[in-house]
């Protein structure tokens, strides 16, 4: 069979970020050695290249605390995941935000 190479005339006008909770745990050489269980699809508008790192680097730092991370792999629901990324960061002594 023929493979077919996929493109796509897609435009996006504002960022999207999407977080995943895995099923089943990935294991990744990660430099805690824990199993990858959450991820986050990122697109952008392809003229604002600035923005995905500025998002990703949010989204390190908020997964940083604790709490957020527990709070996303307990979500039920969109709103708690929600509102875990989107409130307002605790400043944190340790890593100086």
């Amino acid at each position: 069979m023929k493979q077919r190479e996929f493109t796509a005339d897609f435009k996006r006008e504002a960022p999207f970020l999407m977080p995943v909770r895995l099923r089943k745990p990935v294991e990744m050489e990660a430099v805690d050695d824990a199993p990858v269980d959450l991820v986050f699809l990122s697109l952008f508008p392809a003229k604002d290249q600035s923005s995905s790192l500025k998002l990703m680097s949010a989204v390190a730092r908020r997964l940083r605390q604790a709490d957020i991370a527990k709070t996303l792999r307990e979500a039920e629901d969109t709103e708690t995941v929600f509102d875990a990324l989107t409130r307002p960061e605790i400043p944190d002594p340790i890593h100086g935000n």
